[in-house]
């Protein structure tokens, strides 16, 4: 396909996402066996995710955002650890209940307003939330926390630290984080292209099954180097976490990733949630694993790490797990439950 050609087809697909994103949520039948339920659901006129909740609900909120390529069971663990002094909600994410509720996904601004109609459903007093989150989830956390700092008295961020300070308008968005070797470097970026272009095949591709065989053959692709990762770059004692869901995988899931390289090729990446990173105004304990992929890339920038020393809100901390991969609080989730019971034992 000539270059210009290419452009052209991409600006097009852009186009009709943002057209897409004005029509009534459509649920679409998952491909896969034993299909899940609708994530995005109509109730009072607003649109709002699904949730489970467990435990007291006289007791204080754990809000729970779980990311890409999971569903709300990654929390499992968590809530039968808290669900007998708190009130554990559980969010699942659009496209992430086993069905697709939208071919075209979502965008920021889109997901945060949802957060905040499901929040405001599950916690209609408005009182101050723990807010958990992991992967993709904790760019929405910031971001909601951002919009609603009087709705978040602390924030538990895993394995992702976005930098609080304003994002640069230009690719190099990609490239921000701290990476132990050239592969890491390059990687990243590649890597959440590659998904975005997943995304995209299932989305644009006009005959389906075409679509989902081409984001299948990259998805695939993309999953084997992964795990080969993860096997070679983790000492022998340690057995790494590799996604958790219940329900079934759907290539729809990646729409974070496309969305915001489109923000990073035609638009500004400050756009992304409709306005620059700010520091966070609650305390923030924010965990990292060094382990499997992580020994080539992070997810964050030294920028992150040097906020936490210097100018973090008190009771904060950054706190690396060598042990543990991107999924820390399973890999280690004895000592994970550990700092956020000290997280939450300062607060109560």
């Amino acid at each position: 396909m000539p270059h210009g050609t290419l452009w052209v087809y991409l600006l097009t697909c852009f186009a009709a996402a943002d057209l897409n994103r004005g029509l009534r949520y459509q649920t679409i039948p998952s491909m896969a066996s034993g299909a899940g339920s609708p994530a995005v659901l109509e109730k009072n006129g607003k649109t709002l995710m699904r949730t489970c909740v467990t435990g007291d609900r006289t007791k204080p909120i754990i809000f729970f955002i779980h990311g890409f390529p999971d569903d709300e069971s990654v929390w499992d663990d968590a809530v039968q650890h808290y669900q007998g002094r708190y009130q554990c909600v559980c969010v699942t994410l659009p496209n992430c209940g086993g069905v697709v509720d939208r071919s075209w996904g979502f965008d920021f601004p889109e997901m945060l307003h949802m957060l905040k109609n499901t929040v405001d459903d599950v916690n209609p007093t408005g009182a101050p939330m723990v807010v958990v989150a992991h992967d993709w989830g904790t760019a929405y956390a910031r971001a909601f926390e951002k919009a609603y700092p009087h709705l978040v008295k602390k924030l538990v961020l895993i394995d992702i630290g976005p930098d609080f300070a304003a994002l640069p308008s230009s690719p190099m968005i990609v490239f921000r984080s701290s990476h132990p070797s050239i592969i890491g470097y390059l990687l990243q970026p590649l890597y959440t292209l590659v998904l975005a272009c997943v995304f995209l095949a299932q989305a644009a591709i006009p005959i389906r099954s075409v679509g989902h065989f081409v984001a299948g053959v990259l998805n695939t692709i993309l999953t084997i180097i992964w795990k080969l990762i993860n096997m070679i770059f983790h000492p022998p004692n340690v057995k790494l976490q590799f996604v958790h869901r219940k329900s079934p995988y759907q290539y729809a899931q990646a729409y974070p990733y496309f969305y915001l390289w489109k923000h990073v090729l035609f638009g500004s990446a400050n756009n992304a949630f409709d306005g620059e990173w700010s520091e966070p105004k609650c305390p923030v304990l924010f965990v990292y694993g060094g382990q499997g992929i992580k020994a080539l890339m992070n997810y964050h920038s030294p920028a992150v790490l040097k906020w936490f020393k210097e100018k973090a809100p008190k009771g904060s901390q950054a706190v690396a797990f060598n042990n543990a991969g991107h999924w820390v609080m399973h890999d280690c989730q004895k000592e994970f439950h550990t700092l956020v019971d000290q997280l939450l034992a300062a607060t109560d």
